[in-house]
């Protein structure tokens, strides 16, 4: 039973292991102290941010040509050259989805980066 234990914690304490929803949260956490940081540098382009006026990663304007999406993990307004399409692997997911299917999510540039070569 010890060895049990032992072995499950050992898992759980892996990075391989996170969760697609703990990944969320600390991209998010971060996010939010960027638009902090930002609202103290430069007001104007914080308001632009906010507004969702401007791609919150490159300042790229939108229009009606250029529309704003938003990254499912960390809720950044981004343009479609900061944008793309990842599937995540099952290992990441909750058991609320189909096991053993990927989940394709819209995720900016640097949330892919924190994924590594994990996403596919």
């Amino acid at each position: 039973a010890a060895a049990a234990a032992a072995t499950t914690s050992k898992e759980a304490a892996s990075p391989s292991f996170i969760q697609l929803t703990d990944l969320c949260h600390m991209q998010r956490q971060l996010a939010r102290a960027q638009l902090d940081n930002l609202s103290v540098d430069d007001p104007l382009l914080y308001q632009q941010v906010k507004a969702l006026r401007v791609c919150a990663l490159c300042q790229a304007k939108f229009s009606l040509l250029h529309r704003t999406k938003l990254c499912h993990v960390c809720e950044r307004s981004g343009c479609k050259g900061c944008l793309t399409r990842v599937n995540i692997p099952p290992h990441m997911l909750q058991c609320a989805h189909p096991a053993g299917q990927s989940k394709v999510v819209v995720m900016c540039k640097e949330c892919k980066a924190c994924l590594g070569g994990v996403a596919y």
